[in-house]
């Protein structure tokens, strides 16, 4: 903490807009603990990505527990904390070194996009979960799509079954972006990379109580 920059107690700039899909019903949406529900989100979405990183997101069945980790850029060189909520550390290391025990336990790994996107007319920083069965195509819409310059659109989800498994895939598509559009992402990224720069640095300790919501989605039957 500094006269004019307090880093202590800072908030993530996604406030609870956290999204991810629902295994149930083919949507996004985010946990609302005032509500104790899943609000859900209707297509198309359009997001305006500003930047993405890595994390681990899950469930532990034999804790009956979230997973989650800090967040990164370049997991080749930089280190996961996996946790377990409210049960402490799950592994510290390079996802590499790690991925074997926390894939044994139910973790996954996750992009985690953050993106602008109008909620209410208004222009809104929020964060979208990519794992499970989202993760892969979320992966390949990159490979073939610069997702800076275009806006990611999600049109809906096609239902998907492997052995007794249902789950739903999205639909990913590229849009345009206005001149309007983009000023004013690139204001909210500049204050993300604020954010992100101070978390790294660890000036900013994502506690668990921040980290991980109950929702629905992290569940093995969600997936």
């Amino acid at each position: 903490m500094s006269r004019t920059k307090k880093r202590e107690g800072s908030q993530n700039p996604a406030g609870n807009k956290f999204f991810s899909l629902s295994g149930t019903t083919g949507k996004f949406g985010y946990y609302d603990k005032e509500r104790e529900g899943t609000i859900p989100l209707e297509y198309p979405i359009k997001l305006i990505v500003l930047d993405v990183l890595s994390t681990i997101k899950g469930y532990h069945s034999g804790k009956g527990a979230g997973i989650f980790s800090n967040e990164i850029h370049n997991q080749s060189i930089e280190v996961l904390k996996v946790r377990v909520f409210n049960n402490g550390e799950l592994a510290t290391g390079l996802y590499a070194d790690i991925k074997d025990k926390v894939k044994g336990v139910g973790g996954k790994f996750a992009n985690s996009v953050y993106a602008m996107m109008i909620i209410d007319s208004e222009p809104t920083l929020v964060n979208f979960q990519f794992y499970g069965a989202s993760l892969s195509p979320f992966i390949d819409f990159q490979k073939e799509n610069d997702i800076y310059k275009n806006s990611v659109n999600i049109t809906g989800s096609t239902p998907a079954k492997k052995g007794a498994t249902n789950y739903f895939i999205p639909i990913f598509e590229s849009g345009g972006i206005t001149e309007e559009e983009s000023k004013v992402a690139d204001l909210m990224d500049i204050e993300l990379q604020k954010y992100v720069d101070d978390y790294k640095l660890g000036q900013i300790d994502k506690v668990e109580k921040d980290d991980w919501t109950p929702d629905a989605s992290t569940k093995p039957e969600e997936e």
